[in-house]
């Protein structure tokens, strides 16, 4: 995504009450790239899709940047097993 796109889209969203724009793309690119492999983990199932495994792996640090903790903090099983479920029922209908 090019800075522009990410420029409408923060608009966008500054527009919307209870609404925040997370930016995960350091999650995914460093400075000159985006890696197809991170931490040993397939990131992207197609050109479109975030794979399965790595998309759960981002539960936590999408969990602090929507509610802006600073402290460490992690879902409860129940709740990472839902996301998970959802995760691979969604690729899964790709």
């Amino acid at each position: 995504m090019s800075d522009a796109d990410s420029a409408i889209e923060r608009d966008i969203i500054a527009k919307i009450s209870n609404a925040r724009y997370v930016d995960l793309t350091n999650l995914f690119c460093d400075a000159t790239h985006c890696h197809a492999m991170i931490d040993g983990q397939l990131a992207f199932r197609d050109r479109h899709h975030i794979a399965a495994p790595y998309a759960a792996s981002l539960a936590d640090p999408l969990e602090r940047a929507i509610f802006m903790t600073g402290a460490r903090r992690s879902l409860g099983a129940a709740r990472q097993s839902a996301l998970r479920a959802a995760i691979q029922s969604d690729s899964l209908a790709d």
